[in-house]
């Protein structure tokens, strides 16, 4: 059984489909435009047909909306748990500015290091930050901190 018949319960009557394998016959560009025409005019079917089964679809689906105090039930993947319990912060510790973001501060040099590149030396601190949970240390180049944050460098 050919894949068209068996996707759509009826043998195929485009004009391409017609030919036999073993004739061997020259399509003309009679042929390849009528060939083209066909397939156009089943794209715009097949859009038609998307068109109202979304808008069926649409009509179903309700609008959410939630107010405050709403109780709403949120799927959550589970990662694999490393047996470390994470750390718990008071919401008065975090610093939170006008655009409700989180702020983080650096809280000391850890370690000066220096990486060296194919053209220069580049100094790198490593710096232990406050309110961050897991890994807490981040390689930064020296002189952005020290633009940024140039407190943290008064004991150095």
């Amino acid at each position: 059984m050919a894949p068209y018949q068996a996707l759509y319960g009826q043998k195929c009557h485009m004009t391409s489909c017609l030919l036999e394998a073993r004739e061997k016959q020259f399509m003309g560009p009679k042929i390849v435009h009528q060939t083209v025409e066909r397939l156009k005019a089943i794209r715009e079917r097949m859009l038609v047909t998307h068109d109202f089964q979304k808008s069926y679809a649409d009509k179903k689906q309700r609008p959410m909306k939630f107010e405050v105090g709403d109780s709403v039930l949120i799927k959550v993947t589970l990662c694999k748990f490393t047996g470390e319990v994470p750390v718990i912060i008071p919401l008065s510790r975090l610093l939170i500015d006008e655009n409700k973001r989180l702020v983080e501060e650096p809280g000391v040099v850890v370690d000066y290091k220096t990486k060296k590149l194919q053209r220069k030396m580049v100094k790198l601190v490593l710096v232990r930050w406050k309110h961050l949970n897991g890994s807490n240390l981040t390689l930064a180049t020296n002189s952005d901190m020290m633009s940024h944050y140039s407190h943290i460098f008064v004991d150095a």
